[in-house]
Protein backbone atom coordinates (compact mmCIF):
# COMPACT_ATOMS: atom_id res chain seq x y z
CA UNK A 1 0.00 0.00 0.00
CA UNK A 2 1.08 3.40 -0.56
CA UNK A 3 1.28 5.37 2.88
CA UNK A 4 3.22 7.31 4.80
CA UNK A 5 3.19 9.19 8.46
CA UNK A 6 4.17 12.53 6.74
CA UNK A 7 1.49 12.93 4.22
CA UNK A 8 -2.43 12.30 5.28
CA UNK A 9 -3.36 10.68 1.83
CA UNK A 10 -7.58 9.85 1.67
CA UNK A 11 -8.45 6.29 0.97
CA UNK A 12 -9.88 7.82 -2.84
CA UNK A 13 -6.38 8.47 -3.00
CA UNK A 14 -4.88 5.38 -2.04
CA UNK A 15 -6.85 3.58 -4.57
CA UNK A 16 -6.09 6.48 -7.38
CA UNK A 17 -2.16 5.50 -6.56
CA UNK A 18 -2.48 1.44 -6.68
CA UNK A 19 -4.58 2.01 -9.87
CA UNK A 20 -1.95 4.05 -11.64
CA UNK A 21 0.65 1.64 -10.56
CA UNK A 22 -1.19 -1.56 -11.78
CA UNK A 23 -2.22 0.52 -14.97
CA UNK A 24 1.24 1.42 -15.86
CA UNK A 25 3.05 -2.15 -14.67
CA UNK A 26 4.60 -0.29 -11.53
CA UNK A 27 5.87 -1.74 -7.96
CA UNK A 28 6.67 0.09 -5.27
CA UNK A 29 8.78 -1.32 -2.86
CA UNK A 30 8.94 0.37 0.58
CA UNK A 31 12.74 1.38 0.90
CA UNK A 32 12.59 3.44 4.51
CA UNK A 33 10.01 4.87 6.45
CA UNK A 34 9.71 8.20 4.11
CA UNK A 35 10.86 6.46 0.25
CA UNK A 36 10.23 4.00 -2.01
CA UNK A 37 11.75 1.97 -4.89
CA UNK A 38 9.55 1.88 -7.71
CA UNK A 39 10.05 -0.59 -10.34
CA UNK A 40 8.89 -1.77 -13.88
CA UNK A 41 8.63 -4.36 -16.09
CA UNK A 42 8.26 -8.29 -16.66
CA UNK A 43 12.14 -8.34 -14.81
CA UNK A 44 11.23 -5.41 -12.52
CA UNK A 45 14.28 -2.87 -13.12
CA UNK A 46 14.41 0.26 -11.04
CA UNK A 47 13.01 3.48 -12.34
CA UNK A 48 13.94 5.75 -9.37
CA UNK A 49 13.81 6.60 -5.74
CA UNK A 50 11.07 8.65 -4.43
CA UNK A 51 11.43 10.01 -0.81
CA UNK A 52 8.95 11.85 0.98
CA UNK A 53 9.53 15.18 2.33
CA UNK A 54 7.51 17.13 4.91
CA UNK A 55 5.55 18.93 1.52
CA UNK A 56 6.25 17.27 -1.27
CA UNK A 57 8.27 14.45 -2.68
CA UNK A 58 11.81 13.90 -4.48
CA UNK A 59 12.30 11.42 -7.35
CA UNK A 60 15.46 10.14 -8.04
CA UNK A 61 15.15 9.11 -12.10
CA UNK A 62 17.97 6.35 -12.87
CA UNK A 63 18.13 6.65 -16.10
CA UNK A 64 21.75 5.82 -17.34
CA UNK A 65 22.87 8.57 -14.58
CA UNK A 66 20.51 9.67 -12.22
CA UNK A 67 18.54 13.28 -12.01
CA UNK A 68 16.88 14.89 -8.67
CA UNK A 69 13.43 16.56 -9.18
CA UNK A 70 11.02 17.46 -6.68
CA UNK A 71 6.98 17.39 -7.00
CA UNK A 72 3.81 18.35 -5.16
CA UNK A 73 2.93 14.65 -4.73
CA UNK A 74 3.57 11.54 -4.92
CA UNK A 75 0.90 10.57 -7.80
CA UNK A 76 3.04 13.92 -9.47
CA UNK A 77 6.21 11.59 -9.32
CA UNK A 78 4.75 8.24 -10.68
CA UNK A 79 3.39 10.42 -14.11
CA UNK A 80 6.46 12.17 -14.65
CA UNK A 81 8.04 8.26 -14.55
CA UNK A 82 5.62 7.22 -17.08
CA UNK A 83 5.16 10.05 -19.07
CA UNK A 84 8.80 11.43 -19.68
Amino acid sequence: MVSSPRIAQTLQQFDAEIKFCADHSLQLERASDYGWLVRAGADAHVLGCIDQLDDAVELMRLDGGFTWTTFPSLHDALKDLVYS
